[in-house]
């Protein structure tokens, strides 16, 4: 039994989010024993970066944790803060601070763990280790977890804020988001003493305190701001007529716009914000190296998060379990799936067009010269013009695709509604990434890129069995879909279809654009269907219908 409001606070994290909790852990602490046992061994530098992306990821989705915003509609006038924890016998300030608290903690406790264990040889892996002392490294590394409890300090502030339009809840926490960072940037290019900085941060945490706390209050006597119009100002009433609501076609049109409307335009608002921070400093040339990839990162990062939430289909967050409300709508489990996938489709691609767009305006402001721009002689010279052209267009659809794929790919497991199905699926998920940082130390050790005969000779009898794996659980995925009628067999027709016709496009893409003596066609094609996916998409709607007919 928990006796004290601050072990009550820490549990329910703890048992709502244990794949990010347990999950990441476990994980920094492998990778901080991975660096510490083989210290004296070179890392590859794509090998070091890929092990930051988990960590990455692990501390943007403590944000919206510790916030809330990741089970809260942001795009209303009342706060964000659940209605459910108003009932807690704590006070207002209880129920603003330990969130607070907990959460400036545990992000401090992760940056310090990662920035001292993990990050000093993996940015001497790639390359862009910078050169300082101990003593200054560790300042920076104090200041920027300080700065990440700031972040969380203020946009909680900002989300359980009521606010008289909803758009400015939006832009506030974007304003948090990328001003915070973006001030200590300048601050450091400006020769900002590290102490005046740390003294800002840390002065602006009681107040952010004190604006959650008043902003939790009220909305706990339900109080909530508007601003009056001037039809009311003048007595007309503004209550909506039935014909002036929004009319929908079909059932299937009104959920996508509402999965539009629960996660597909906070994707877009987040990536914006990212891009406009990250452009501002690529231009103003704030630290070494090039945001030009970081710009490319920013939709599939912001993906795989919005992907965690896509596939609720509970009304609150700390359920799985598919609400009767729900269930009961007029729209097939194939509908709702695909509802799903078409909101993430145009979410994804206009993430994906606002990362184009401010990699192509940040070229164009700083010219050629651009850092992350010097290879591309060297492109120009091993490709044709024609084969270059190609290379473009199919780079920004996989780009696209790749997007969209990390937001859907596991939609069948959120779909299921059981808790214990994540579990295992994150632990294999874990494993398999480890995993395959193992064997790619373990080839970059030897020789990279690995010489291809001798990759297969040891390993394409593993490539071999597990695409003969994948097409036989396809088979009986398709086989389980049919009989218990979920989809039509045309349906189901047609999308074998689409899945072979992208493929056939993908192999002879790449059978014309790499040379033979690199990679075979039999390789090509093992390759491709190796990682196109086909059984994730599919199972997601039996998923749905074992979770809506549970």
């Amino acid at each position: 039994m928990v006796s004290s409001p601050t072990g009550a606070f820490a549990w329910q994290f703890w048992r709502h989010y244990p794949l990010v909790t347990t999950g990441g852990s476990i994980y920094l602490i492998a990778l901080s024993i991975a660096h510490l046992v083989i210290a004296g061994e070179t890392w590859h530098p794509a090998i070091a970066a890929i092990t930051l992306g988990p960590l990455l990821l692990v501390l943007l989705y403590l944000l919206l944790v510790f916030s809330y915003s990741d089970r809260a509609d942001v795009f209303v006038k009342e706060s964000a803060f659940p209605t459910y924890l108003f009932t807690l016998p704590v006070s207002s300030r209880a129920l603003a601070g330990w969130p607070m608290v907990l959460g400036g903690l545990t992000l401090a406790a992760f940056w310090l763990t990662t920035s001292g264990l993990v990050l000093p040889q993996t940015l001497s892996a790639i390359g862009i280790a910078p050169a300082m002392r101990v003593t200054d490294w560790i300042a920076w590394s104090v200041l920027i977890a300080l700065m990440l409890a700031a972040m969380l300090a203020w946009l909680q502030a900002v989300l359980w804020t009521t606010f008289p339009l909803v758009l400015m809840r939006v832009l506030a926490a974007i304003a948090v988001l990328a001003g915070i960072p973006t001030g200590v940037a300048l601050a450091a290019q400006g020769s900002v003493p590290l102490w005046m900085t740390a003294v800002v941060l840390g002065g602006s945490l009681p107040l952010a305190y004190m604006v959650a706390v008043i902003s939790v209050g009220r909305s706990r006597r339900g109080d909530v701001l508007h601003w009056r119009t001037a039809t009311l100002r003048t007595g007309i009433s503004t209550v909506k007529k039935p014909h002036q609501y929004r009319q929908f076609s079909s059932p299937y049109a009104a959920q996508r716009w509402l999965e539009w409307r629960r996660s597909g335009r906070l994707v877009v608002y987040v990536t914006l914000g990212s891009v406009f921070v990250l452009s501002l400093m690529s231009v103003l040339d704030i630290g070494r190296g090039s945001f030009l990839l970081l710009i490319l990162l920013v939709p599939p990062y912001i993906a795989c998060i919005a992907g965690m939430s896509l596939g609720s289909v509970a009304l609150r967050r700390e359920q799985v379990e598919m609400s009767p409300f729900l269930a009961a709508r007029p729209l097939s489990s194939a509908g709702f799936v695909g509802a799903k996938m078409q909101a993430a489709l145009v979410s994804c691609s206009a993430s994906c067009g606002i990362a184009v767009l401010g990699i192509v305006v940040t070229i164009l402001i700083r010219g050629p010269q651009t850092r992350g721009l010097t290879n591309w002689q060297e492109l120009t010279d091993a490709f044709s013009p024609l084969q270059i052209v190609a290379l473009a267009g199919f780079a920004v659809t996989g780009y696209l695709g790749l997007t969209w794929l990390l937001s859907v790919q596991a939609l069948f497991v959120k779909l299921c509604g059981r808790r214990w199905l994540e579990g295992v699926m994150g632990i294999l998920v874990g494993g398999g990434f480890l995993g395959g940082i193992y064997a790619a130390l373990h080839y970059s050790s030897v020789n990279w890129p690995p010489e291809i005969p001798t990759f297969w000779s040891n390993a394409g009898w593993i490539v071999v069995s597990l695409v003969t794996i994948k097409l036989t659980a396809a088979l009986f995925v398709v086989r389980g879909i049919l009989k218990s009628r979920l989809l039509s067999a045309a349906v189901l027709q047609r999308w074998v279809w689409v899945w072979l016709a992208i493929w056939a496009v993908v192999v002879a893409f790449l059978y014309w654009i790499l040379p033979v003596k690199i990679v075979t066609g039999v390789e090509i094609m093992l390759a491709t269907t190796l990682l196109l996916p086909i059984n994730r998409l599919l199972l997601a709607v039996p998923a749905l219908s074992w979770n809506r007919h549970r």
